[in-house]
């Protein structure tokens, strides 16, 4: 058994290589990868050999479902998480007997999530009936053309059952931000009225704040970290870091204050597998230090997507709420606000589509 998953490992590399941008024959280990450009299981596995004994799990797991986390969070908070998406690739959003993160990502038996099906590439926040937020490497990895998002991935879907999910095509890019990695993208126009839609907040970070992070980790059903706290960065007032469980599949996950308002998506963060040669399988890192991972905000994408269609009819309420930003603060201590755990070369660079 060992070395049959040794060998189904290699020959993943051997596959994935190509799609990775790595060059198979090169002696130089795989580069670390990312919380997620979507999952694709040819790379990841064999890449997150390299990732040992990096935080990633902070103490406990504070993930909750979204009925969990309405019971326990103040009401405009908790209307926020209805604002999340997911991002499926074309015509997987209906489908049935789904193959478990045991068998897709060699995930350990014991691990949370392992017995869950895994369809989500991406998360997205939607800021107005037809228009997205996400990160912008989501877009690199599963193309406009490629994607369907959906709003209703909140129940846990096993390998036994089926599922069907009233799916929205992107129908072009508005706007995308390579150095913030964010990125607007406009959907399906949709009939219901009554689709959350999330508040942006304009005040800047300027100290540690609390917050929740709803996403897709490792690609499965949405699910609410309740104990996040955002704190600035001083390389940019919009580049933050934050404190929370974000996985692959979290790429482009939205961040909410305490008055349910978008602070930010999330861009990147730590490896968050390593390989258990004594189990033959990948597990969760975890580490009781703090660690931290990086949230970009999306006023400034949104400007320009606005910039770019002012037309569009979410355009003057997003720009109405914007009005306000408060002007940029005063440069911020490096030692107060970047955190002294993460060194620059623990940020993983994204690679092949996670």
């Amino acid at each position: 058994m060992r070395y049959s998953l040794v060998l189904h490992l290699l020959l993943l590399a051997a596959l994935g290589a190509g799609a990775c941008g790595l060059d198979p024959s090169s002696p130089e280990s795989p580069p670390p990868l990312h919380p997620d450009e979507g999952l694709d299981f040819d790379c990841d596995p064999v890449v997150d050999l390299t990732a040992l004994h990096q935080p990633v799990i902070y103490g406990n797991i504070n993930w909750v479902s979204p009925a969990e986390a309405h019971e326990v969070l103040p009401p405009r908070q908790a209307a926020a998480i209805e604002a999340e998406v997911a991002i499926l690739r074309a015509n997987t959003h209906t489908g049935s007997h789904g193959a478990p993160l045991t068998q897709t990502l060699l995930l350990c038996d014991e691990e949370p999530l392992a017995d869950e099906v895994a369809l989500s590439r991406c998360s997205g926040v939607l800021v107005g009936p037809d228009l997205m937020v996400t990160a912008r490497h989501c877009l690199d990895a599963l193309p406009c053309d490629q994607m369907v998002v959906v709003s209703d991935f909140d129940e846990v879907i096993l390998p036994e059952d089926s599922w069907a999910f009233e799916g929205r095509r992107c129908t072009r890019v508005l706007a995308s931000d390579a150095g913030l990695d964010t990125a607007v993208v406009e959907l399906e126009p949709t009939a219901n009225r009554d689709i959350s839609v999330a508040k942006v907040r304009v005040e800047k970070i300027t100290q540690t704040t609390p917050a929740i992070l709803v996403s897709h980790p490792l690609g499965t059903s949405t699910k609410v970290d309740l104990d996040v706290d955002v704190r600035p960065s001083a390389r940019s007032p919009e580049l933050m870091w934050f404190r929370g469980d974000a996985f692959q599949g979290s790429s482009g996950g939205g961040v909410f204050d305490v008055d349910g308002h978008l602070v930010g998506i999330v861009t990147s963060g730590l490896i968050d597998l390593s390989y258990d040669r004594d189990a033959n399988c990948m597990r969760i890192v975890r580490s009781e230090s703090e660690g931290f991972e990086r949230l970009a905000s999306v006023i400034s994408v949104l400007r320009q997507a606005c910039e770019f269609e002012p037309e569009h009819q979410a355009c003057a309420e997003i720009l109405k709420s914007l009005e306000h930003e408060e002007v940029q603060p005063e440069p911020i201590d490096d030692e107060l606000t970047e955190p002294p755990v993460i060194l620059p070369e623990q940020i993983e660079e994204r690679g092949c589509g996670q």
